[in-house]
């Protein structure tokens, strides 16, 4: 239980540290969150690559860092001319608190870890820039870790069926966008998998959980 908060709470100081050395300030999803899970609500930071199909030109992120530093005029060119991209990565996550009907889960005290890569399009570009409408779908594995439960793995697909971004807002340099996400799973979280006896279980069949994405840029 110690280890796991002390373990979450270093990634992010390291994330922090780390990221303003090797990366510079750019445009990416700068938080993602996960709301309509059977177990815990799930704060995450976003950790891929954006991959043009065309060009093969890769620009990567964590969170809104990329990843090197030198890698600012890539992803403008990326985001400039792509109209179908991959993006290759997922993300690390933890519990916010906010409990669920299955059972309580204090904040911190869930860990995970996603591997979610998706096929992108771009609907809407315009002329000068500074909107674009995009959509996207792939997999989604998430690995679940903490207090009380055995780590396990569930599996399903993501979709994205928007995501509005806004480029140089009141002539600034600041770019803002959101993206509302689904994941829907094949088998639904249940208590036992974290953590409760038999025959406590409510929810089975299918699972559909919704969240947002944040995108920022500076």
């Amino acid at each position: 239980m110690r280890r796991l908060r002390m373990g979450t709470i270093g990634f992010a100081v390291a994330l922090l540290l780390i990221a303003p050395r090797a990366a510079s300030a750019g445009m990416g999803e700068v938080i993602d969150i996960i709301v309509g899970l059977t177990g815990p609500q799930m704060l995450g930071i976003p950790i891929g690559c954006d991959v043009n199909l065309r060009s093969r030109e890769t620009a990567c992120h964590i969170s809104a860092w990329q990843v090197p530093a030198q890698a600012a005029d890539v992803e403008e060119r990326i985001w400039e001319n792509r109209r179908v991209w991959l993006f290759v990565g997922g993300g690390a996550y933890v519990s916010t608190g906010r409990n669920s009907d299955m059972r309580d889960f204090r904040a911190f005290r869930v860990g995970m870890l996603a591997l979610e890569p998706t096929v992108n399009y771009r609907t809407i570009h315009t002329n000068n820039g500074d909107f674009a409408v995009e959509h996207g779908a792939g997999a989604s594995v998430l690995y679940l870790f903490g207090e009380g439960f055995e780590s396990f793995v569930n599996s399903g697909i993501k979709i994205r069926p928007v995501a509005l971004t806004w480029r140089n807002i009141g002539n600034s340099r600041f770019d803002f966008g959101v993206a509302y996400n689904v994941r829907i799973f094949p088998n639904a979280f249940t208590a036992q998998d974290f953590g409760a006896g038999p025959g406590t279980t409510t929810h089975t069949g299918r699972e559909v959980a919704h969240g947002f994405t944040i995108i920022a840029g500076f």
